[in-house]
């Protein structure tokens, strides 16, 4: 027997509930918004802090090369959280 997907279970009102656990809250304020997206950038720039510590300890080429681009990846990640606080706080500027 097959079970239906509990993110496609509809409460009975229309709605669609999602069982799973959120894992980051949504900011409902611009200035939260930014405050979280920079929260982010921060979080990023530590793994990848974390991933290139990790790579100079590596002992193979291939550890070496795939916790780079782990590296890289998180590093991009910070890049992008931090354009959208700063397109945030162009905004609020704005206003």
């Amino acid at each position: 027997m097959a079970y239906p997907d509990p993110r496609e279970v509809s409460d009975g009102a229309g709605a669609v509930r999602d069982s799973g656990p959120q894992t980051r809250p949504r900011a409902d304020e611009p200035h939260e918004r930014a405050a979280t997206a920079e929260a982010r950038a921060d979080a990023a720039h530590g793994r990848a802090a974390a991933a290139r510590e990790a790579a100079s300890r590596a002992t193979t080429e291939y550890a070496r090369s795939a916790h780079g681009r782990v590296a890289d990846f998180h590093a991009g990640l910070a890049r992008i959280h931090e354009e959208v606080a700063r397109a945030i706080r162009r905004c609020l500027e704005r206003e």
